[in-house]
């Protein structure tokens, strides 16, 4: 570390005028992130066929350059989508091959590629920082970048490629997403790329994406431990480059991560965030390549029946009338308060409240309005939402709907969800456990969608250290930016010293509402993800392990050369957890679902 700091002060005093602030930026982050050990331990988030998959080295050329990837594709099974997996600034090793392994068993062709060039690796902070500046010239590294798409091509069509990269790849994914069909992307333009704890500078010193260019869908994956200006410079320069298309983009921050997080074996290994991350990239792939839905991002289980009705609770004379899901034939072992919006308990929230029901939830949609009292225009909305903010009605009108689930699922399985106005409901109860709305029990997770983030007694906030209730934020980019970053502060605040996860998620392109069906702003694509990252999540803080996507066995046998005698297997079971080596890699079967946050 100490030459580390040293290096940085030298190459910020001695680099070129031009150069200050970049060797910096770079330098510190990498450095922090990657352990000395390459362990390649499997991250356990994938949900795998049946496949077998086969890996072999493959070589292509750019002149006299000659470079050494790493193809893995499903065995007997023609691939039917490709993926370019780019390596960190060490150079391609078993954590990048293991990544492709991974993608080859949900059926891509996978080239984990290498720009260094053949037997080119490092295995200290010097030698990756030398190799990685020598190798970032635009006029070199995008002829490599071409020749393994080009090689890609081969084992995959043309019109299903998408690409992943991880802190120097992460900058390679940027390049092709910014400048397609020339360049790196020369002779094929990706349908969808996504960065983990990249870096975004161009490789050609100050060209940016021209407005309406950039057609592969983004999705980046950021690091709190990383550079924050880098990422809203690339956020201002996609929102220009998307302008007028159609392109979906996404970008998710991780709190309390540090640089190089995804990666098994480092002293940043951050298992639940690599986990959610790379399951979002697979649900994020499968709706740029696919037009339907994501095999696991249905919200409901068909084979479940549920009962729902009307049931009453009260506070003095005060009579609230909720909707009450449970699924028939078994007795729910977690519950959730489904919270409305300001037009009060609708068929929108019984939908909801029945989809979680489906999951295995005792679901009760709340009502703090009172019985009958719904509304069905902005008036009436405006009118009963203010009266019914007075933090003194409200909290123990909360609390008496929780009351009612506590009769109906374990008090240390219960969650929360609400929508607009019920998601400042929700930051209600994660910022003030045990007390007030949240009075009698204290929810291991909630989420808020579009939610608004005030706190009912005005000027209250939560103390430091207080905050015990995972968090997770879904966030229409037409919505107020300024209570978010408020919030934001707020909850980095309550969570110090304790263990509570929280995430953020910025939906780009939404307006308020985007989660409705039926409503003009309803955004399908997003309101599907951001409510299977809500189940994801919730699963996580309930100590289940989710059950979409489901792990079953996969055999990889590693392959010498172009023919196929085999050198080596490894077989994972994520029902028993156990592992078997191969090739140095150490495989554990962990499966985990899908979606994360987007800030």
């Amino acid at each position: 570390l100490k030459f580390q700091l040293v290096a940085a002060v030298f190459l910020l005093a001695f680099s070129p005028k031009a150069m200050r602030g970049r060797p910096l930026l770079l330098l510190l982050p990498y450095a922090a992130g990657h352990g000395t050990a390459d362990a390649g331990v499997m991250s356990g988030w994938h949900r795998p066929t049946a496949h077998v998959v086969e890996a072999m080295a493959v070589e292509y050329s750019v002149g006299d350059f000659v470079m050494e990837g790493w193809l893995a594709k499903p065995k007997g099974a023609t691939p039917m989508k490709g993926v370019l997996v780019a390596h960190q600034w060490m150079g391609l090793g078993e954590y990048e091959k293991m990544r492709a392994e991974e993608m080859a068993a949900h059926g891509y062709a996978a080239l984990a590629l290498d720009v260094y060039g053949k037997g080119n690796r490092c295995s200290d902070f010097q030698c990756a920082m030398g190799t990685m500046q020598n190798n970032s010239e635009a006029s070199l590294i995008r002829p490599r970048i071409a020749a393994a798409l080009a090689e890609l091509k081969k084992h995959a069509p043309e019109d299903k490629l998408v690409g992943m990269g991880y802190c120097f790849g992460g900058r390679m994914m940027m390049e092709l997403a910014r400048f397609p069909g020339k360049g790196a992307s020369e002779g094929a333009t990706l349908q969808a790329v996504a960065s983990f704890h990249g870096s975004y500078s161009p490789f050609a010193d100050g060209e940016t994406a021209a407005e309406g260019t950039i057609v592969t869908d983004v999705q980046i994956h950021h690091a709190s431990g990383d550079d924050h200006a880098g990422l809203r410079t690339i956020e201002d320069e996609i929102i220009l480059g998307v302008t007028g298309t159609d392109t979906v983009w996404e970008s998710a921050h991780y709190w309390e991560t540090a640089h190089g997080w995804t990666e098994p074996g480092a002293d940043v290994y951050s298992a639940r965030e690599a986990n959610e991350s790379h399951a979002s990239m697979l649900a994020f792939f499968t709706h740029s390549l696919e037009p339907a839905m994501p095999s696991c991002m249905a919200a409901t289980d068909s084979d479940v029946t549920v009962v729902a009705s009307a049931v009453e609770y009260s506070v003095g004379d005060f009579v609230m009338e909720g909707w009450l899901a449970k699924p028939i034939g078994m007795a729910p072992t977690k519950g959730v308060l489904v919270a409305h919006q300001w037009m009060g308990l609708g068929e929108y929230e019984k939908m909801r409240a029945e989809e979680m029901a489906k999951q295995g939830y005792a679901a009760l949609a709340l009502d703090v309005y009172g019985k009958g009292n719904r509304c069905s225009d902005f008036q009436c909305a405006m009118g009963t939402m203010q009266t019914s903010s007075e933090a003194s009605l409200i909290r123990p009108r909360i609390a008496a709907a929780l009351a009612v689930l506590k009769h109906h699922a374990p008090e240390d399985k219960l969650v929360g969800m609400g929508y607009c106005f019920g998601g400042r409901m929700m930051m209600e109860l994660a910022r003030f456990p045990g007390k007030g709305a949240s009075e009698g029990a204290t929810l291991q997770a909630v989420a808020s969608f579009h939610g608004s983030y005030s706190p009912f007694a005005d000027g209250e906030t939560a103390a430091a250290g207080t905050i015990v209730t995972d968090v997770q934020i879904h966030h229409a980019s037409g919505d107020d930016h300024a209570g978010l970053r408020t919030i934001e502060d707020e909850i980095i605040l309550g969570v110090n010293g304790t263990e509570t996860v929280w995430e953020s998620a910025h939906y780009w392109e939404t307006a308020h509402g985007w989660t409705e069906p039926g409503a003009a702003v309803y955004s399908e694509r997003e309101a599907i993800e951001s409510h299977a990252a809500m189940m994801a999540f919730f699963s996580h803080s309930l100590g289940e392990v989710p059950t979409c996507p489901t792990q079953t066995t996969t055999t990889t046998t590693t392959v010498a050369g172009a023919d196929s005698n085999t050198t080596a297997s490894t077989t994972a079971n994520s029902t028993t957890g156990d592992t078997a080596s191969s090739a140095g890699r150490a495989v554990a079967g962990v499966a985990a679902l899908a979606l994360v946050w987007r800030m």
